[in-house]
């Protein structure tokens, strides 16, 4: 019969046993870096991703890019939604945050109207075809949520 002493002893073993094997998985569950896809014309998501961007910033975050494709690329073009107002405030204050516009349907958008089409401030443009999987292997974790 084990009495009182032995029993904790082998109860605290088990429980740093078993923080020593969560602990690794949860260190790889927080990346510094996140990114998010946005692929419709859907303002409420677009704002809620650059709420996201905000809080992960301005927790211990250092990159956060919202990927803007397909119908989504309309959210960067001035004047298209409200929520470009709180795209400026909050890229002024995190500068880790990146709105990346697909080169491809930029270059389709242009060809449609015949005109360069204009892009709030600070938005890139960047071809999208490998892009998450490069952004996978450069550390980018895809944002829970999204």
């Amino acid at each position: 019969m084990l009495d009182v002493r032995t029993l904790t002893v082998r109860l605290v073993a088990v429980l740093a046993l078993m923080v020593a094997a969560v602990a690794p998985a949860s260190a790889q569950i927080f990346a510094g870096k996140q990114f998010v896809v946005i692929s419709d014309h859907d303002p409420l998501r677009f704002s809620t991703a650059l709420r996201a961007a905000d809080d992960f910033l301005g927790d211990q975050g250092t990159a956060f890019r919202i990927i803007l494709n397909g119908r989504g690329v309309l959210l960067a073009i001035p004047g298209t939604t409200n929520v470009q107002k709180e795209y400026v405030a909050i890229k002024r204050k995190r500068p880790g945050l990146t709105v990346v516009v697909c080169k491809e349907v930029v270059d389709a958008l242009q060809k449609a109207n015949k005109r360069r089409v204009p892009y709030l401030p600070g938005v890139q443009i960047l071809p999208c075809a490998n892009l998450r999987v490069q952004l996978e292997r450069d550390g980018y974790q895809r944002a829970i949520g999204f």
